[in-house]
């Protein structure tokens, strides 16, 4: 993977893209010495989006799934209630 500085980028950007878009290489970019962004190739942009939507999906079936499974909070007091034979004081 290549890396490059924010001032060298100015300078190579066209390199660089051409290495993205027809290596499939992958650019960090580095601001004083810290990676701060990528240059990445499109169709790997666009596996990730469908991996963040598919991740997106299966968390709300999840979240579906286990609300079903919640009782309400009245519901808890009054099942408490009845078991113990008196009020809960909240």
């Amino acid at each position: 993977m290549t890396r490059t500085g924010a001032t060298s980028l100015r300078n190579r950007i066209g390199d660089l893209l051409a290495r993205v878009r027809y290596r499939k290489e992958r650019v960090i970019i580095e601001h004083r010495g810290k990676p701060v962004a990528a240059l990445i190739p499109l169709e790997d942009l666009e596996l990730l989006e469908r991996l963040e939507e598919e991740w997106e999906t299966q968390l709300l079936r999840a979240a579906k799934a286990s609300s079903e499974k919640l009782v309400p909070l009245e519901e808890l007091i009054a099942q408490y209630e009845r078991l113990h034979g008196e009020r809960l004081a909240l």
